[in-house]
């Protein structure tokens, strides 16, 4: 079976990679100036989450914890991105529908880790856009595999994990999961559910695992305390690459 998956498939796969690398890099050359210009991330290397060159704009200021964001270097995205796309594009290459629609959702998935660890927030201008994407996406996917129970599957998966974030928002009053994460949580369960129910459950158990993990390692070494802000965005897009990519490492 191994030397099947890469025998007969390895040019298609290697076309996909190929695509998605130079999507990635394009996009997230892209990403750079659209992030700087929504104030997102610093315009230069001051160290904070937003630029100082202009106020806040209303929305970025809105239910930002007063800790420090983690700024990722700006410069890094497109590479991050290229890396992350190329990996979904070769696992997926087989598939050429299901792989553009899992390089859209890491491409979005990579672009709004940024923005959460530097902000604190999954702003609505990014997550309604990949949730609307992703929604069409399937559909259309589920056509062309001629496959409409996992087109079903997909939308009842989506609605079941945003339901599932959206009660943990609501009993921690928006303090350890925010809505942002419930609107993120939409675009990841349709695509995650359009493949089985399995990969949407190890997704979100890699999810909690990896918050559950790096948490407890940054409290150890006293980079936090119990008291500190975790974005929860990061995990949540890492489980599900990890999820999307599991193939090609089984």
């Amino acid at each position: 079976m191994a030397l099947g998956w890469f025998g007969f498939t390895i040019a298609q796969r290697t076309v996909f990679l190929i695509i998605g690398l130079m999507f990635g890099t394009l996009g997230g050359i892209t990403a750079q100036s659209y992030l700087r210009e929504k104030r997102y991330l610093p315009a230069g290397s001051s160290g904070s989450a937003y630029s100082t060159a202009e106020p806040r704009s209303e929305e970025n200021a809105k239910s930002v914890p007063p800790e420090k964001g983690i700024v990722l270097p700006p410069r890094s995205l497109p590479f991050t991105m290229a890396v992350f796309l190329g990996l979904l594009g070769f696992v997926w290459g087989n598939r050429p529908a299901f792989a553009l629609l899992s390089m859209i959702l890491g491409g979005g998935l990579v672009l709004l880790s940024y923005v959460d660890l530097a902000s604190y927030r999954l702003p609505n201008r990014i997550t309604y856009p990949l949730l609307l994407v992703c929604a069409i996406g399937v559909i259309v996917v589920g056509l062309v595999e001629s496959s409409p129970a996992a087109i079903g599957r997909a939308f009842l998966a989506g609605l079941a994990l945003v339901a599932v974030y959206f009660l943990q928002a609501f009993i921690s009053a928006g303090h350890g999961m925010g809505l942002g994460d419930v609107k993120l949580s939409g675009s990841i369960g349709l695509v995650l559910g359009y493949l089985s129910w399995t990969h949407l459950i190890l997704g979100t158990i890699a999810a909690y695992t990896l918050a559950l993990i790096i948490g407890v390692g940054l409290i150890l070494t006293r980079k936090i305390t119990l008291k500190s802000f975790i974005p929860f965005g990061p995990f949540m897009a890492l489980g599900a690459i990890i999820v999307l990519a599991l193939p090609a490492f089984t």
